[in-house]
């Protein structure tokens, strides 16, 4: 089970939203349907499943991501070792990136979208309350690599 900012508890598939204007019913109950309604169902269905494709690869792929930046922070307290480049690279390598439409000030021309995340303390706009970002509280240890490897590799008049 996964958490959305305000503590409610939800599944990797009720984390996709439902699109605006998009019909919801009860599968139980009977429905009639022209050629074209038959055939734009089946075009949302189809798009609904690739979402749903698409957030669970991005899902599997942070788990993954999660456990190696497991072993690597265990490692590294372990042995009293720095986590090194590599071993950052090799996580950012196996993270789940999201598609993002809404940064359009930084990708280059012919492009449609970037592929970000944010981790860390956030600020919601609205209410103005702090609070970890949700990929950063789903996936703790993450963010404590990146982190951890950030404090380990400040240049020494920022510390």
């Amino acid at each position: 089970m996964l958490k959305n900012e305000s503590g409610k508890a939800y599944t990797v598939q009720e984390a996709v939203p439902i699109e605006i204007g998009q019909r919801v019913t009860d599968a139980n109950q009977p429905r009639r349907e022209t050629s074209a309604q038959g055939t734009a169902s089946a075009i949302s269905e189809k798009i609904s499943l690739n979402k749903n494709k698409d957030v669970d690869d991005i899902t599997s792929n942070r788990l993954r991501a999660c456990a190696e930046a497991k072993v690597i922070l265990a490692r590294s307290a372990g042995l009293g070792m720095k986590i090194e480049d590599f071993d950052v690279l090799r996580c950012l390598q196996l993270w789940g990136f999201k598609k993002n439409v809404n940064r359009s000030n930084v990708w280059p021309g012919g492009i449609d979208h970037v592929t970000s995340d944010t981790l860390g303390v956030i600020q919601i706009p609205c209410t103005r309350e702090t609070i970890l970002s949700p990929s950063s509280s789903r996936f703790p240890a993450f963010t404590k690599l990146i982190a951890t490897w950030f404090s380990q590799h400040l240049p020494a008049e920022a510390r």
